[in-house]
């Protein structure tokens, strides 16, 4: 899809894309090559292993070895259970992205095919943090259940989305063009890529956009609702104190305050 197409459906600056829209953006087919993404894929750090009674100096440590070690095997993860004691993490399982059943919820679509990745797949890790004969307080690997089920393992396909995902410099220039910038969507990929030297795929940047907008349009329905709040305690109560600042160019509040009868006697 040329970056004209992928942007024909942006009509306003404000439009919000449903899960339906985002699931049948098109892919990509820029004439250039991605075969380089892949060049290091199968270069596997061959020094990573992963067994039970390996331990870390800290959870993000840990979480982060173990991401990086199951990228190189080919899959994704995410944190499943955990257990805590007095607000500290000491247990946590990590997943297969794979985990897991999908249920269909939908009272509409019963019969629409899923495009859930799970597929009950029991692989997993078990860490643990002890209070007890832990004088290091040290995270160890106390399970390790090294199975897959119903699903490949693609080394090249981790690689590849990690090396198109955004950094966070790219996140934040993502939100303030879409949000503050009011640019629209082919103006943001552009800069993008200008600017960062990285291929930006169309999926990839509706998806971060719809969130911002998205978080933004609960945030200013939050807003509207404490602005008609206050205007009617002021209306039932003249000695209410609301000011308000806006910046107009943007149309957005940018400072509320506002003192109650009874602080303003005290």
């Amino acid at each position: 899809m040329s970056d004209n197409e992928s942007m024909s459906s942006d009509d306003s600056d404000t439009e919000l894309f449903n899960e339906e829209f985002l699931q049948n953006i098109s892919d990509d087919n820029d004439s250039s090559s991605d075969d380089d993404c892949f060049e290091d894929a199968a270069e596997s750090n061959s020094t990573l292993k992963l067994e039970v009674g390996q331990t870390f100096f800290s959870w993000k440590t840990a979480f982060s070895y173990i991401k990086q070690w199951t990228y190189h095997q080919g899959f994704f993860i995410r944190k499943g259970r955990s257990e805590k004691v007095d607000t500290k993490r000491r247990k946590q399982t990590i997943v297969c992205h794979c985990e897991g059943v999908y249920i269909n919820k939908s009272k509409k679509n019963k019969s629409k095919l899923s495009k859930s990745q799970r597929t009950n797949c029991k692989w997993h890790v078990n860490l643990s943090q002890p209070v007890q004969n832990n004088p290091d307080n040290v995270i160890s690997i106390t399970t390790l259940f090294n199975k897959h089920f119903r699903h490949n393992l693609d080394p090249s396909a981790c690689y590849f989305e990690t090396k198109k995902a955004f950094t966070k410099p790219m996140l934040d220039d993502i939100e303030w063009m879409s949000l503050y910038g009011c640019l629209k969507l082919l103006e943001i990929k552009r800069m993008l890529r200008a600017k960062y030297n990285q291929k930006v795929y169309n999926k990839d940047l509706y998806k971060v956009i719809y969130k911002h907008r998205k978080t933004k349009a609960q945030e200013s329905n939050d807003m509207s609702r404490l602005l008609v709040h206050l205007e009617k305690c002021k209306e039932n109560d003249p000695r209410w104190i609301i000011f308000k600042d806006w910046d107009h160019e943007i149309n957005t509040l940018t400072k509320i305050f506002w003192m109650t009868p009874e602080q303003i006697e005290t």
